[in-house]
């Protein structure tokens, strides 16, 4: 019996969480296998929070790897009885009813057209991901239309042949929401207004702190991110935004230095989009994670890059520092003098702290804090006695 089916087989046989690898890919899922038969393997997955987010249905021959024992499963695993115990929001798939235990992806394409659900599709012969809508089903394919969150007015129509399928990710957070949004998609594109010139940030930030509407940031020093939220305090130095993520509930806080903001997005199709989730979620009681304090005031005038250390130094609660040099750090302060702070720092992998790391308050360029995985990093730190 092939290894990798037989490791499948034991995991759905004993209800273990697992890992799935895919060949030449980045991306890996976590979950429990639902269902499997010789081609096809069903997954109810988690995110890397530890909530439910929907499934995934893989061909089994693009799977090189079952992973059961790991840092990451073991943190994942905390990461979900944390989760469970705080009540947080998770997206559960609805329940399924498959005709057979094969031909999975066919039941599955048939079924999502039915319930006008999107779904991300992944093409074996291109690798190319496609997130769309079903709207036709033959013996041999189907056709699925570009749901492009972008630029609505790509409506692009592609034919893709069962056995080319390499995956399928349907109902999670950010499908499940966009399919409660769809007549988003009938409308043209935007024009997307993007302020570069200094001069025209700072005008756009008086404007949308004025008017509390959503705007998307890029930073200049950290090229990972990016920032979309509403301005709810600014000065002539500094500014608070109030993050969504892409599901539109609330992502916590990031306080920037107004001299690091690379660009800043004031209108663009994207941003109509995510207004529609937090307007969605709103309706859903599903704003933010419980845990979490999405309705903060922050007072303008007050120096808020020593307030919020303060603040986390003396109830240890975890932020993240970006630095003018690209670098960032998570960690929680233990000591401040007039140029420097000293940080109990994680490491990379989020297990450990490294102690008393010191770095030049004027080399900050932003905290991030008040989001969910430095609530649950803390909550592990605390479990193991290590804060």
């Amino acid at each position: 019996m092939n290894t990798i089916y037989s490791d499948l087989q034991d995991a759905f046989n004993d209800r273990k969480l697992i890992n799935v690898y895919q060949e030449d890919e980045d991306v890996f899922y976590t979950g429990y296998v639902n269902r499997i038969n010789d081609d096809e393997t069903l997954l109810s997955t988690y995110d890397s929070l530890g909530l439910a987010d929907g499934m995934v249905c893989l061909k089994n021959s693009v799977i090189s790897e079952v992973e059961f024992d790991s840092d990451d499963l073991s943190d994942i695993k905390l990461r979900m009885s944390i989760a469970a115990d705080d009540d947080f929001i998770d997206f559960y798939p609805n329940s399924l009813s498959f005709a057979t235990n094969i031909n999975l992806f066919e039941q599955i394409i048939i079924q999502s057209m039915l319930d006008k659900q999107v779904i991300l599709v992944q093409d074996l012969i291109s690798n190319r991901f496609i997130e769309g809508l079903v709207t036709d089903v033959s013996d041999t394919n189907f056709k699925i239309k570009n749901v492009d969150k972008f630029h609505f007015s790509n409506k692009k129509e592609t034919t893709i042949n069962f056995t080319n399928i390499k995956l399928v990710e349907f109902q999670g957070r950010e499908l499940t929401i966009l399919s409660r949004c769809l007549d988003v998609f009938k409308k043209d594109s935007l024009p997307t207004i993007i302020k570069r010139e200094q001069a025209e940030i700072v005008d756009g930030l008086k404007q949308a702190y004025k008017n509390q509407q959503l705007v998307e940031i890029r930073s200049r020093y950290n090229k990972r991110y990016f920032y979309v939220g509403q301005i709810i305090s600014l000065s002539d130095s500094q500014l608070v935004i109030k993050v969504v993520d892409m599901a539109g509930q609330f992502g916590g806080y990031v306080l920037m230095k107004n001299l690091a903001v690379h660009n800043l997005i004031v209108q663009s199709d994207y941003l109509f989009l995510i207004q529609q989730f937090i307007d969605m979620n709103k309706y859903y009681h599903m704003e933010s994670q419980p845990v979490l304090n999405y309705e903060r005031e922050f007072d303008s005038q007050d120096n808020l890059f020593s307030d919020i250390i303060n603040q986390s130094q003396k109830l240890r609660y975890l932020i993240r520092l970006q630095l003018n040099n690209g670098n960032d750090f998570m960690g929680y302060p233990v000591k401040t003098d007039d140029d420097n702070v000293y940080i109990n720092q994680l490491d990379e992998t989020k297990t450990f702290l490294i102690l008393n790391k010191k770095i030049a308050l004027n080399d900050v360029m932003e905290i991030s804090f008040g989001y969910v995985d430095a609530y649950l990093v803390r909550e592990i730190l605390s479990l193991r006695g290590e804060i």
